[in-house]
C-alpha cells in the first residue's frame, strides 16, 4: 500500500490567523453560553445576608394587641357619632393639602409642556399645571380650600381612632430599619417632638424596650397630651420605659441632650419657613445621635423634607484642611476672622453628619429637578376602632410618606468599593477549571456572604442604592430605578442571563429597599413621571 505524502500548509499568512482567532473567537463564546446555561439551570440562593439587610419592605404593620385593647377602652364611653363626624374632619384636613403643588414644581411643569406650545404651527400659550379640586367627605358639594386643625378633645379622640394606627405603622417601618442597620444602637433618651398620642413611644416600645430610660413628648395641644397620658397609664404593664413625661413646648434652652429625637408630621403644622428652620436647629443641638423627620407623602410633605435636607446640606462642616487653607489664603486679618466665624456658627449647628436614610448620599437631591418627590408606603391592618370611625369594609390601609434619617457622624468607610458581585464577575482564574466551575453559582454565593461579616455588610449597606418605585418585572430582565451614591437617579437593568442570582433578588425586591447587587447595564434617567399633576 503506497503511503500518502501531504504537504505542510503555511500558518503564518495574515488569512490563516484571521481563522485562527475566528475559530478561537466562536470555541469562547460557546464556552460561555454552556456556562450561562449551566448557572442559570442551577438553584439560587434565597434570602442572603445582604438582602435581608437592605430589605425595608413590611408587607403589614400590626398595633401590639395591648395598645389595641388600651386604645379601645378608652374610646368605649365617648360619643361614636360625633367620634366619625370629627375624624372626618380630620381627613378633611389631611386631604385639603393633598394636592397642592409647591412652586419650584409648578414651574418646572409649566417648562415641561414647552414643545407643546405649536398646534399646526401656530404659537399658544402655556398651559398652567390644573389641581383638581377635592371635595370635602362631610358635604361632597364643598370644594376644600387648605386649612389646619386645632386639636381639642373631640379631635384628639378622633385622631386617636383613626390616624394613629398608620402614624404608628410608618415610625415602626423607620424605626425597624435603624435597628436592622445599627443593631448595636438603643436610645436610653428619646425626644418626641409634635408627639401627638405618644406616637414614637410605642413603636419604640417594640424595639427597644426597657433599655429607654427617658421619654419626653411635647405637643402644643393641652388635650392630645391628657389623651397620651390617659393611654400611658392604661398601658403601664405593657409599657418597659422608665421615666415618661409630657410637656407643651420644648425650651430652646435645655441642657438634657437625647440619643434619638423624632419628628412626625409636624413640620407641615408650622406656619413658615423661618420657623421650621430654628425648629430643626433646636431639634438638631438636642439629640447626640440621631434625627428622624417623617412627613405625609404629598408634594407638600416632601417638600418640607427636602427643604430640611437642603439645610443640612448647606451646613455641612468644612473639612479642616479646606478651613486651613482657607485661612491661609485669605490676604486680609478681617477675612480670616469673618470665614472663621461662619466655621464656627456652621459647627454649632451641624457638626459632622450624614443622612442614615433613605440617601445613601450628601448630594443634592437628584428628585428636587423633577416633577416628582421622594416617598414610600407602609400597610397597617386596621384595628376594630379605626374601621368603625372611617365605616370603612377593608381591614387594611396603605399610607405614604416621606422621611429623612440623620446621624452625627460622618458616613461611615465602606470595606469594599464595589457592590455585591455576582459569580460571573468574579475572576475569571478561579472558574477555569471545570470540577470547580460546576458549583460555582452556589458555593461562591455562599463563600462571598460567610466572608462578609455583619460589620462590613453594615458598612457597605451605606452604599447601596435605594429603589424610588416599585421594580419594572418584564421577560427575561428586571427594570429597578434607584438612587445611587453618587447623588444620580438611574435605572437599573437585571437580566437573567447575565446573573440568575440577581435576576431572582430583582424580582423580589420591593419599593423603599437597598438593593447592593451589580446590575448588567446602568443607565442614568431622570424620573419624570407627574404623579400629582
Amino acid at each position: 500500500m503506497s503511503s500518502l505524502i501531504f504537504t505542510r500548509l503555511p500558518t503564518d499568512t495574515d488569512a490563516d490567523i484571521l481563522v485562527k482567532d475566528s475559530v478561537e473567537s466562536i470555541d469562547q463564546f460557546y464556552k460561555e453560553y454552556y456556562d450561562n446555561y449551566i448557572e442559570n439551570k442551577k438553584p439560587v440562593l434565597r434570602g442572603t445576608n445582604s438582602i435581608r439587610l437592605g430589605r425595608k419592605y413590611i408587607s403589614m404593620v400590626i398595633l401590639p394587641k395591648f395598645l389595641v385593647d388600651c386604645t379601645s377602652k378608652y374610646l368605649d364611653d365617648k360619643d361614636k357619632k360625633l367620634l366619625r363626624t370629627d375624624t372626618l374632619r380630620i381627613i378633611d384636613s389631611i386631604r385639603s393639602t393633598e394636592r397642592i403643588i409647591p412652586d419650584e414644581k409648578k414651574k418646572k411643569s409649566i417648562k415641561s409642556d414647552g414643545r407643546d406650545n405649536f398646534v399646526n404651527g401656530v404659537a399658544i400659550a402655556n398651559p398652567k399645571p390644573f389641581v383638581k379640586p377635592v371635595y370635602s367627605l362631610l358635604n361632597n358639594e364643598v370644594a376644600l380650600s387648605p386649612h389646619k386643625l386645632d386639636y381639642g378633645l373631640r379631635e384628639s379622640y378622633a385622631y386617636l381612632a383613626s390616624i394613629f394606627p398608620s402614624s404608628y405603622s410608618i415610625t415602626y417601618n423607620v424605626f425597624r430599619e435603624i435597628s436592622k442597620r445599627v443593631p448595636n444602637f438603643s436610645p436610653e433618651k428619646i425626644l418626641d417632638f409634635g408627639c401627638g398620642p405618644a406616637s414614637s413611644l410605642w413603636p419604640a416600645n417594640e424595639f427597644w424596650g426597657d433599655k429607654i430610660s427617658q421619654y419626653h413628648g411635647v405637643d402644643v395641644s393641652d388635650p392630645m397630651l391628657q389623651v397620651a397620658e390617659s393611654l400611658v397609664e392604661l398601658s403601664k404593664d405593657d409599657l418597659q420605659a422608665k421615666d415618661i413625661k409630657f410637656s407643651r413646648f420644648l425650651s430652646a434652652k435645655s441642657n438634657t441632650s437625647y440619643n434619638m429625637v423624632v419628628s412626625s408630621f409636624t413640620l407641615s403644622e408650622l406656619f413658615s419657613d423661618e420657623l421650621r428652620k430654628s425648629t430643626l436647629e433646636n431639634l438638631w443641638s438636642q439629640t447626640t445621635d440621631f434625627l428622624v423627620l417623617i412627613e405625609r407623602g404629598t408634594p407638600l410633605g416632601a417638600k418640607y423634607i427636602s427643604d430640611a435636607r437642603k439645610y443640612f446640606v448647606s451646613r455641612k462642616k468644612v473639612p479642616e484642611s479646606k478651613q486651613g487653607e482657607e485661612l491661609n489664603n485669605s490676604s486680609s486679618d478681617s477675612i480670616n476672622h469673618t470665614t472663621k466665624k461662619q466655621s464656627e456658627e456652621n459647627l454649632d449647628v451641624s457638626s459632622d453628619f450624614h443622612f442614615f436614610s433613605p440617601c445613601p448620599h450628601e448630594k443634592v437631591c437628584p428628585l428636587d429637578a423633577t416633577l416628582t418627590f421622594c416617598h414610600f408606603s407602609q400597610r397597617v391592618q386596621r384595628p376594630e376602632m379605626t374601621m368603625k370611625s372611617k365605616h370603612a369594609k377593608i381591614n387594611e390601609e396603605d399610607t405614604k410618606y416621606s422621611y429623612l434619617v440623620i446621624r452625627r457622624g460622618p458616613r461611615p468607610s465602606l470595606a469594599s468599593n464595589k457592590t455585591i458581585e455576582s459569580p460571573k464577575s468574579l475572576d475569571s482564574n478561579h472558574v477555569q477549571n471545570s470540577n470547580f466551575r460546576d458549583h460555582v453559582d452556589n458555593e461562591l454565593l455562599q463563600d462571598n456572604e460567610e466572608k462578609l461579616t455583619e460589620d462590613t455588610l453594615i458598612s457597605e449597606s451605606y452604599s447601596w442604592p435605594r429603589l424610588l418605585l416599585p421594580a419594572m418585572k418584564r421577560s427575561g430582565h428586571v427594570l429597578v430605578d434607584v438612587c445611587s451614591s453618587n447623588g444620580d437617579t438611574e435605572r437599573r437593568i437585571f437580566t437573567k442571563s447575565h446573573s440568575n442570582q440577581s435576576y431572582r433578588d430583582a424580582r423580589k425586591v420591593q419599593w423603599g429597599d437597598l438593593f447592593p447587587h451589580s446590575p448588567k447595564t446602568t443607565l442614568t434617567k431622570k424620573i419624570s413621571y407627574k404623579p400629582y399633576i
